[in-house]
């Protein structure tokens, strides 16, 4: 699998968690996190070992989206804009094409670009203090990272509209509420519920 600077790469053989490492900056994403990202599920996706694969952030987020301060996410040309955004694209193909399962494991604010990498799994456990929302509006961008495509298969047309256009923080509760999100629980009990999910899937037949 490599290594990588952004990120921790824990396995037992059958289940690997990737955790999204930049505490100190509520693991936003940095141009070398985006790459790092992708790998990691290309990686993870074509070990015959693996059977499941968990990701998660390190800290207090699981991810407040890009890392705007962070120079190489700036582009200095429509070129570059056009070869950034074909790379980008190749890290949200390797998680939304994983062929394991995958199960985000949400225990703080998932925003932005974090929560369509969080939205995207195919399974989302949350704890009572995550949050998930669509910043892009209020920074003027369009919604990328995939949530253009998963939003509006998650929850109707209407509230992805709501969730997108506005760009509103959605508590845990709500987000369970509207089918959001797999799995909602206590921030003591999420790591036994992951545990519990990640055997019953090691335990089904792999194909």
């Amino acid at each position: 699998m490599g290594e990588y600077q952004t990120l921790k790469w824990e396995s037992d053989g059958r289940v690997v968690t990737i955790t999204l490492d930049r505490p100190e900056k509520l693991n936003a994403m940095s141009w070398d996190m985006f790459l790092e990202i992708g790998r990691a599920f290309e990686a993870a996706g074509a070990d015959p070992e693996i059977r499941c694969v968990v990701v998660t952030g390190t800290g207090r987020a699981f991810s407040s989206g890009a890392d705007l301060t962070d120079p190489a996410n700036l582009v200095s040309s429509a070129f570059d804009a056009k070869d950034r955004m074909e790379r980008i694209n190749r890290t949200v193909r390797a998680f939304v094409d994983c062929p394991k399962p995958t199960i985000a494991k949400v225990t703080g604010v998932a925003a932005g670009a974090g929560c369509n990498l969080a939205l995207s799994c195919d399974f989302i456990v949350a704890t009572s203090q995550a949050s998930f929302a669509e910043l892009f509006v209020k920074r003027g961008l369009l919604v990328d990272f995939g949530g253009t495509w998963i939003l509006p298969r998650l929850v109707p047309l209407a509230k992805a509209k709501e969730i997108a256009l506005l760009g509103d923080t959605i508590s845990a509760q709500e987000a369970a509420d509207i089918g959001l999100i797999t799995r909602l629980c206590e921030p003591g009990e999420i790591d036994e519920v992951v545990k519990q999910l990640t055997e019953r899937l090691v335990a089904l037949p792999p194909r």
